[in-house]
């Protein structure tokens, strides 16, 4: 009796992996792409001769960029179905601070390419190398008075 929902529910894990392998390559340059099988999900490395982790020992950097991927996918995905209701809008709120520099500058590449359809895209980050590509943004600051809102452009 479990067999039949299993094997539907893995054959929803491989669609999802597909379009989010595609995506995670983009992010990479190249490097990464996701593999799913018997329940897990896995990084292939092509810079380490395509050796396959577990997504569980992926570093900072790595996790940030699979997540956006599987993420971005999954958004695509529920767009798709029949019925499902636009979703025109896209908030990240991913830690950032895990990037390397290069790793940042990618992650920063692929959401500013989002922002170029008709989605909006909203980043929640306090680190400052992204916030300076965005084009615009609100700046929440504390201080003894209470928290003061700002809009920066630009």
């Amino acid at each position: 009796a479990d067999r039949f929902p299993r094997s539907e529910l893995d054959a929803s894990f491989q669609h999802l992996v597909r379009g989010a392998s595609q995506r995670l390559e983009a992010l990479s340059g190249g490097r990464y792409e996701l593999a799913y099988s018997e329940g897990h999900f896995y990084v292939v490395d092509r810079d380490e001769a395509g050796e396959r982790r577990l997504a569980r020992t992926l570093s900072g950097g790595e996790t940030f960029c699979a997540s956006l991927a599987l993420a971005l996918e999954l958004s695509e995905q529920a767009q798709q179905l029949h019925g499902a209701v636009r979703l025109d809008s896209l908030f990240v709120d991913e830690g950032f601070s895990s990037l390397d520099e290069d790793s940042l500058d990618a992650a920063a590449a692929v959401i500013e390419k989002l922002g170029e359809g008709r989605r909006t895209v909203g980043v929640i980050t306090h680190v400052r190398a992204m916030s300076d590509r965005l084009p615009a943004r609100l700046l929440l600051e504390r201080g003894p008075d209470g928290s003061h809102l700002s809009v920066e452009m630009g």
